[in-house]
Order: C-alpha cells, then structure tokens, then sequence
C-alpha cells in the first residue's frame, strides 16, 4: 500500500528541516524574549571587534535580545565580550553559517522582527530605530509587500552608486574604473571583487566618517528605493515569518554555506514578489567583500581604527 502524497511531503520536510538544524552546540542564554533580536555572524576578523562590538554596545536599544554566533569554533574572546553586555552567545560545532543562523532563529523564537549583522559591518546610532521607522513607513504606504529593509551601504553593490550619485562622485569613480552598475558587475570593472575599490571609496570625504554620512541622511525627508539585483544582506532588518516561510536557511551538501543565506533570501524576496527595501536616510560601513581582502586593507583599517570607535 502505497503512502499518500501529503504524508510523503511531510516526512521529506521534517528531515529537511532536521538536516537545516543538524549541529551540535553551545549556547550561553542571557535572552530576554524580546520582540526584536539581533544576530551576528562572528568568529574570523577579531582585529574589527573592537569597533563594530563596541557600536552595538552603545546603539543598540534594550529592546532587543543580542546573539552573537560563531560557527564551527569557539571563541573565548567573543564568550568573554558576551558576558561583559549581557548577551548571548552561541558557538556552533558544524562550520555552517546557515545551520548556525537557524538554530539562533530557531533559539530566539519569541523575537518577532530580526536584525541580522556581520562581523564587519559598522552600524551607526540611526541603524536600529531607522530599519524599524521605514519597514513601517513602506509598510503603510501599500505599495510593497516587504521581504528585508536595509541602510545604504558605501562598499555594497548597490549602495555605492546611490551614494555615488547623492554626493556628486560617480563620475569620478567611473573615470577610475569604468562604467557603474548595479549589482557592481561589469566588463571593465567588478566592484565587488576589485582590491582597488575599498580604498577608493574610503578616500571619498563624505564617506570617510560613517557616523557624520549617516547623521546627514538622516536630516534628509524620508526616502527609500527598492533593490532590484542581487543585494549583500552583511545588515538587514526582517520580519520573522519570512525566514519562516522560507522554510529557513538552506543547508547544501558540502562546504560552509558561504552565501547561501544571501541567495535564498534573495531568491525567495524576488520569486515572492517581497520587495528589498533600501533606507536612504541611514548609511553603515562595510569592512570589504570577501574578494577585497589583503594585508594592505587590513593595515589601511588599522591605522584609521580609532575613527570607528565610539565613547
């Protein structure tokens, strides 16, 4: 006798989602249950955590549950920077970044809306509260069903030709570097990939202080502009159930998951018709893509530290 359909369906799915969640683990729970929780992918460049921990320390309001997450080590540094702010921490055993963020989902589930942060991304005071004002302000308007809000980022591939354009430089990026595009892919240049740009953009004036970027978006009346190509999600602001009806984060068959989580939210955002939702009057900094890394950036980094830490 042959099973039905609908039972054969579920079984698929409950190992499926056995497999989204298969890692042993550590969890120091200093949670809360509050309505918003905020998630970051932590672990490989401790000589960012000053600042970027450090900024979450002194914008993040009391409203929100902390998690940090390392996966596939421990970090004794990162459990003792938890303890110190009274967050959380999980430590995954499985290297695998999307297994270590749906157990932390799965974890924090009385946290409604979910802000998600990498290790190298610099938020700034207006990150929390502005993510929050304008998911409800496009939320209100009606004319988009929302998939994630996000601030305008200098070195992302959308958010450097928006900001680009708002400060008057994208010519003299193109004349650097060929024509601009959303998405940063094209013939002449690959601005996700090319060395060149970090530095570019970082000898920009207007983009050389990110709190002073932000602080002037903010003053401006409120605006947004919606995604339309593949977007990097390093700090990004959804709602719970659309990692629910995602089906949470896929797990592939081999390697670490390295951006699999931006595919499938992308994917699901765009085959959903849900809307990625751009802030532009709230900037963050981004270290660099992976590709970007190089001794000269991280020595570049280091001596321009103590203009990323805040008091």
């Amino acid at each position: 006798m042959s099973m039905p359909k609908q039972f054969i369906k579920t079984e698929i799915n409950r190992i499926d989602n056995k497999r989204k969640l298969n890692s042993k683990y550590k969890f120091f729970d200093r949670k809360k249950n509050k309505k918003y929780a905020l998630i970051v992918l932590s672990g490989y460049r401790n000589f960012l955590w000053k600042a970027v921990f450090g900024r979450i320390k002194k914008f993040c309001p009391d409203d929100i549950d902390v998690c940090i997450i390392t996966s596939g080590l421990f970090s004794e540094e990162l459990s003792k920077i938890c303890d110190e702010n009274d967050w959380s921490y999980l430590s995954t055993q499985k290297n695998q970044l999307c297994i270590a963020q749906n157990i932390a989902l799965k974890i924090f589930d009385r946290a409604e809306y979910i802000y998600k942060l990498d290790e190298d991304m610099f938020i700034t005071k207006e990150f929390f509260l502005n993510m929050r004002e304008t998911y409800s302000k496009v939320k209100k308007e009606g004319l988009y069903d929302i998939g994630f809000v996000s601030p305008l980022t200098p070195i992302n591939g959308y958010g450097y030709i928006r900001l680009l354009k708002k400060f008057d430089k994208l010519s003299d990026y193109e004349k650097r570097f060929g024509k601009a595009v959303y998405g940063g892919n094209n013939n002449s240049c690959d601005f996700i990939s090319n060395k060149d740009v970090p530095f570019f953009m970082n000898s920009i004036p207007e983009f050389q202080n990110i709190d002073t970027l932000s602080n002037t978006l903010n003053i401006d009346p409120f605006n947004y502009s919606v995604c339309p190509v593949r977007y990097n999600i390093g700090a990004i602001f959804l709602k719970r159930d659309v990692w629910k009806d995602m089906g949470m984060f896929s797990v592939p068959h081999g390697g670490v998951g390295l951006g699999i989580d931006e595919s499938d939210l992308n994917s699901y955002c765009i085959c959903n018709s849900k809307a990625m939702i751009i802030s532009e009057n709230c900037a963050v900094a981004h270290f660099c893509y992976g590709a970007q890394v190089s001794d000269k950036l991280i020595n570049a980094y280091k001596k321009r530290e103590k203009e990323y830490l805040v008091n």
